[in-house]
């Protein structure tokens, strides 16, 4: 069928003024929804057991979150493959809000990993905003001689078999403890853990000589004087253990922090997005919060939305670099 000019001009306004009225009407239904969100519960997934520093973290953002949104918050753990089941589960909901994930530094190292994974980390999940970063700390025996992160470079070059324990092979504290080791310049044997706990008893007990630890491990350590800490794995000291010397200040540019923060399923409204952002940047704000966050030894963080994303590609960039450069085995 062929149009004269008139008609096809006004067939081709017709058309644009269909296409603009639907795209308004969709518009108007995403900002509408978004805008009555939350309507209904919230489930905030922690891919750990229960217990842990990140259910302890994950706990306190519900109770957060629920105070502010007006909606229950409930915290459902699922645990198991190194996050990757909790991860996964967040990855493929649907992406209305709803299910929001507590997700930490171990995501960056499986997608740093060789390991296939059922999920794209930078895609199929949404970075909301960075919730916490906490130091970690270089810990030995009470009763041990190594004083400084010097005395311990000087004892692993005396002593061939010094040992370090960690929370599993390819966990953070391996690969942090890796990357110290790297630049102390020393080479002492990894024993692996299934967990953080079991590695502290056996540094109690005498079986390894070092281990490297989070804050929430390391803090009850530290104020009960079961373990000393020889350095905090950062450029300044910090403001609840003013004590205890920086790597940086012993000469040994080493910095390591273990980190919590929100995110949510990719394709979410971004309007619903934006909400949670400001939500969190107001409990960021709040002293209460922030002196919950600090009471782990931690620190309350800012960083949200596309910043939050970029630190989580950094992060995997540089546990990409370290699995390679050192070698490390992390199980499929």
């Amino acid at each position: 069928m062929k149009f004269k000019a008139p008609q096809a001009l006004q067939l081709a306004r017709n058309l644009v003024g269909a296409v603009l009225s639907i795209g308004m009407t969709f518009t108007c239904h995403l900002s509408a929804q978004a805008q009555i969100y939350p309507s209904k519960p919230i489930k905030l997934v922690v891919p750990f057991a229960p217990g842990g520093a990140a259910d302890i973290i994950g706990r306190l953002v519900a109770e957060r979150l629920q105070q502010d949104l007006s909606q229950p918050v409930v915290i459902i753990n699922k645990d198991g493959a190194g996050t990757i089941i909790g991860v996964d589960f967040v990855a493929k909901s649907a992406p209305d809000g709803y299910t929001l994930l507590m997700g930490n530094d171990a995501m960056a190292i499986n997608a740093a990993s060789a390991r296939k994974l059922p999920y794209d980390l930078m895609t199929d999940l949404t970075p909301v905003s960075l919730v916490y970063r906490g130091p970690q700390f270089v810990l030995v025996n009470k009763s041990s001689a190594i004083n400084s992160l010097s005395d311990l470079v000087k004892m692993a070059k005396d002593n061939h078999f010094l040992k370090y324990g960690s929370s599993g092979t390819g966990s953070s504290t391996h690969l942090n403890t890796a990357a110290l080791c790297e630049v102390l310049n020393i080479d002492p044997q990894h024993i692996p853990y299934r967990g953080i706990a079991p590695a502290i008893s056996d540094l109690l007990g005498g079986h390894v000589d070092f281990v490297v630890a989070g804050s929430a491990s390391a803090s009850p350590l530290i104020n009960s004087g079961s373990a000393k800490a020889i350095a905090i794995l950062s450029k300044t000291r910090s403001g609840l253990f003013p004590k205890i010397p920086s790597s940086y200040e012993q000469g040994f540019e080493a910095e390591a922090s273990g980190w919590y923060g929100l995110m949510a399923p990719s394709g979410v409204n971004p309007a619903i997005t934006s909400k949670l952002i400001s939500t969190m940047a107001q409990a960021g704000q709040s002293g209460s919060f922030k002196e919950k966050l600090l009471a782990l030894s931690g620190e309350p963080q800012t960083l949200s939305g596309h910043e939050f994303g970029d630190y989580i590609q950094s992060e995997v960039q540089k546990f990409s670099k370290l699995i390679k450069s050192k070698n490390i085995a992390i199980q499929p």
